[in-house]
């Protein structure tokens, strides 16, 4: 009896000491877990939606578990304070505009808040500091977004099967042009004259850097000279000015010989006389063909006159001195050629 008493104790003692050192393990691994045996100090981010973040989820950094969340407060209807408790060891690397963001654990596993670095120069986080929150979607916004990513493909493919369906019919510009095979020809005939055009604008284009360079080779030729002299431009401003004084001229001329056809057109004037009056035009005829007579008279006398004795040696000398001032002016021209 007492020998198997003692197995008995034996294996009691056994199984109590395994349960303990279970339950010291677990201890060991829940509060290396919570940071409970390691120095820690708070840190607090605010949020405007925490994605169901709650009390004992972990905080990474870079990727590394550094500490656990605390506590989740409702501070105001769009501010929610979450309280974290980091390993002291880490303090060094987490600066005052270190961020964080709320995500999730793998594809569904519980949210955990991931702590970027900051810049160094703006030193390591004191006690209870608060960092910069950084809102990264989560997977609801994910999911809305992709529904109203969803509906707004459906939509445009409705569309584009209106579109198409009407192009089948033959509605529209684009429906004749694919429907109609009149207008395809009348625009491949279009499309041939604008590359008839563009052939003719390529010679013309071709024509005209051929008489550039004609022009700057050929410095003597007209249209030259009009580009580039100078001294043409004076000619041409003169040329303008006369043309000017001209027409200036030319208006005078017409206003005077305006007036002159009213004096004649005036009954009164000497003029009008001159030209309505019969009896004084009989009178003026009258007296020309008396001033006729009287010149014929008066060259018969002359001719009388230079046909006597004591006036013909005189013209007789002068008709010698004529004759002979023709005959030195004949001889001179025949030396000058």
């Amino acid at each position: 009896m007492k020998a198997i008493e003692i197995r008995r104790n034996i294996r009691l003692g056994i199984f109590v000491a395994v349960a303990i050192l279970l339950v010291l393990l677990a201890l060991f691994t829940i509060g290396g877990q919570n940071n409970l045996f390691a120095p820690t100090f708070p840190l607090q981010v605010e949020f405007r939606n925490v994605q169901g973040l709650q009390g004992g989820d972990r905080v990474l950094f870079s990727g590394v578990g550094i500490g656990n969340v605390t506590d989740v407060e409702i501070v105001q209807d769009t501010v929610i304070r979450v309280q974290m408790k980091i390993k002291e060891r880490v303090r060094p690397f987490i600066k005052k505009n270190s961020t964080a963001t709320i995500t999730t654990d793998g594809l569904v596993g519980n949210k955990i808040v991931v702590i970027e670095p900051g810049d160094a120069a703006s030193g390591p986080v004191d006690d209870e500091d608060f960092i910069v929150a950084k809102t990264e979607a989560g997977a609801q916004e994910l999911i809305n977004t992709l529904t109203a990513s969803g509906q707004n493909v459906m939509e445009v493919t409705g569309q584009l099967k209106r579109i198409a369906q009407g192009l089948e019919e033959g509605r529209g510009t684009f429906g004749m042009l694919l429907k109609d095979d009149q207008m395809a020809a009348s625009l491949q005939q279009a499309a041939l004259n604008i590359q008839v055009t563009g052939r003719n604008s390529a010679t013309i284009t071709g024509d005209i850097r051929s008489m550039v360079n004609q022009l700057q080779r050929n410095r003597e030729g007209l249209v030259s000279t009009l580009l580039t002299d100078t001294s043409f431009s004076r000619v041409y401003d003169q040329t303008l000015t006369n043309i000017r004084v001209t027409g200036e001229n030319t208006a005078e001329a017409t206003g005077d010989f305006s007036r002159f056809t009213d004096k004649l057109n005036n009954e009164e004037g000497s003029l009008n006389v001159l030209l309505a009056d019969t009896a004084f035009a009989n009178d003026l005829q009258r007296t020309l063909t008396n001033t006729a007579r009287g010149t014929e008279a008066l060259a018969e006398d002359a001719e009388a006159l230079q046909k006597t004795f004591l006036l013909r040696g005189v013209f007789r000398r002068q008709r010698k001195q004529e004759a002979k001032a023709r005959e030195q002016a004949q001889e001179e021209a025949q030396q000058k050629q």
